[in-house]
């Protein structure tokens, strides 16, 4: 197993996230971003910048509707947001 390295800071959510057809893991944490991995090789395949204000992000799930993949990450200002997780953009 290859180590899933490149957040700064404490990781606090994971979860699987289906993409293009692939199972792959995303994870969130202190430094607020979202990062897309492929747990096959470790390869880092995207990163979402959840931006300054949301503060660490403390929860992150799978959301599927109408054929689409979302991730929905809960953020230390008491928000969530819900991001397409193949093209890494706030819905």
């Amino acid at each position: 197993m290859a180590p899933l390295t490149g957040h700064r800071g404490w990781v606090y959510g994971l979860c699987t996230v289906r993409v293009s057809g692939r199972d792959l893991l995303a994870s969130a944490g202190r430094d607020g971003a979202i990062r897309i991995w492929d747990p096959r090789d470790g390869r880092l395949v995207r990163t979402i910048d959840t931006g300054p204000r949301r503060g660490w992000t403390f929860a992150l799930c799978q959301v599927r509707t109408g054929g689409r993949t979302l991730l929905a990450a809960g953020h230390g200002n008491g928000t969530v947001t819900v991001w397409h997780a193949e093209w890494a953009q706030e819905e």
